[in-house]
């Protein structure tokens, strides 16, 4: 009965784990689309440069 006991609280952890790891990388992962969006690209830069030279 004890070794059933551990045997399910190691498996409660290691849900518990995962999902906070998988919570932990999709916030890094919309963290840097976001960072990444909100940055002009070279072609941007170009074309701004561009725009103002005239």
């Amino acid at each position: 009965m004890l070794e059933d006991d551990t045997k399910k609280a190691k498996r409660i952890a290691a849900v518990v784990y995962v999902l906070f790891m998988s919570f932990i990388m999709l916030g890094t992962y919309l963290s840097q689309q976001q960072h990444s969006d909100s940055q002009p690209t070279e072609t941007d830069q170009t074309i701004s440069a561009q725009i103002n030279s005239k």
